[in-house]
């Protein structure tokens, strides 16, 4: 009998202590990816903001004839627009990943500046942050 004290209660404790681990460590997991997701959410949000603010103009190089400048200014706001389009789809894809965390959001969505539903960056930001804080649905493990 008391070999079987010896064996079974430490087995059964190193068991219990490893289970416990394990609830902790997947916990600590999902809450680590959901603060990575509000993070890329806030980032993309701040970056597709200083997209809309691209330069429209630039100085004429002096060794540039008209023709070039005009086709150097039409590359320019295009490439332009072009940046700020992918920047505003990014930031619309990290808001839509935290939606489940953060039902609230899809009132923000579609985010940009030529939305109908359009707020300040700093507006939204202020919210993420906000909602990462507090999460609206309670973080479960699995």
């Amino acid at each position: 009998m008391e070999w079987v004290v010896l064996i079974v209660v430490p087995l059964l404790s190193v068991g219990l202590g490893a289970g416990i681990t394990y609830a902790l460590n997947v916990k600590s997991r999902r809450r680590t990816y959901i603060d990575e997701l509000f993070d890329r959410a806030i980032s993309a949000v701040s970056v597709a903001d200083a997209a809309g603010d691209y330069t429209t103009t630039i100085s004429r190089p002096p060794h540039l004839s008209d023709e070039d400048y005009v086709d150097l200014l039409k590359w320019f706001v295009t490439t332009g627009v072009q940046n700020w389009a992918i920047k505003v789809t990014e930031a619309n894809e990290a808001l839509a990943a935290v939606a489940p965390y953060a039902p609230p959001i899809t009132a923000r969505l579609p985010y940009g500046t030529d939305s109908e539903r359009y707020q300040p960056a700093t507006e939204v930001i202020a919210d993420l942050r906000e909602w990462r804080s507090h999460p609206v649905i309670d973080v479960k493990p699995g």
